[in-house]
């Protein structure tokens, strides 16, 4: 996650998508993450704006198959409303509930108004999203939150190719 600050592209909203709740099987699961995260990326692009995202599905007893999405939108941009357009147009019925954003920090310029308090709160939300790791990966890597994510059907977790790219340079 660290990967799209030092591209230029702080992760600075947490998208929860309940999508079991909007009708998606879980089997069907990475391919709904797919299609969803492609209309924001398309969506900024048009704009002249950047999109990046860190994703992490779940199995969870009380809100079923789900996705955390760890996303860069543009400083100022608005994004609420989109959302409901962006989950009905990758094939889910959306209504209400079952999509929640909140800004990494308390507010949407923590990472630029605030760095150090913005890069504290993207660590607990990138420990948050690993916390299914397997208990040896997460000693190695010193992780302090584990809890079962569940069996998913598919791909775990990914992340945008612009982060993919930037890792490697």
């Amino acid at each position: 996650m660290a990967y799209a600050d030092l591209a230029g592209m702080p992760l600075t909203r947490h998208w929860i998508v309940d999508y079991e709740l909007v009708g998606i099987a879980d089997r069907d699961g990475a391919a709904f993450v797919g299609r969803l995260l492609n209309l924001p990326r398309r969506y900024a692009r048009a704009r002249g704006g950047s999109f990046a995202a860190v994703w992490v599905r779940e199995v969870g007893k009380r809100n079923g198959a789900h996705v955390h999405i760890a996303m860069h939108w543009p400083r100022g941009w608005k994004i609420g409303y989109l959302t409901r357009r962006w989950i009905k147009t990758a094939g889910g019925q959306y209504h209400k509930g079952v999509s929640r954003i909140r800004p990494v920090g308390g507010s949407l310029n923590c990472a630029w108004t605030s760095p150090d308090l913005y890069r504290l709160n993207l660590e607990r939300l990138g420990n948050y999203l690993t916390k299914g790791s397997d208990s040896a990966v997460a000693a190695e890597l010193g992780l302090d939150l584990l809890k079962p994510g569940g069996a998913i059907i598919g791909k775990r977790w990914g992340r945008t190719q612009n982060l993919r790219a930037a890792m490697q340079s």
